[in-house]
């Protein structure tokens, strides 16, 4: 297993979510664009969201046997419709809105 710098070496997760949205940090980005990345499309997440609040951008990603493979990146004035949310209409400033 994978170790994310946080001390242990196999999963703490019991119950793979379908669905998960990374929101980075200066201290997190290295750690969540790789290594984190990496595990979840081996422990089976269905689909990764990685959303940059100084960048104003949300990257998608859907596993691929095993892979997260990049999808839509999405930014300022896009609609916020990426899988597994197709039917959303938000627009992508809405979610870094003050």
């Amino acid at each position: 297993m994978l170790d994310l710098h946080c001390g242990y070496r196999e999963s703490l997760i019991t119950l793979v979510p379908d669905f998960v949205a990374e929101v980075l940090t200066p201290g997190t980005e290295e750690v969540d664009r790789g290594p984190k990345r990496e595990a979840y499309g081996l422990m089976g997440v269905g689909w990764l969201w990685i959303l940059d609040p100084d960048a104003g951008m949300v990257e998608t990603f859907t596993n691929e046997r095993g892979t997260m493979v990049a999808g839509p990146t999405l930014g300022a004035g896009d609609i916020l419709s990426a899988p597994p949310f197709e039917e959303l209409t938000s627009r992508v400033d809405a979610l870094f809105a003050p």
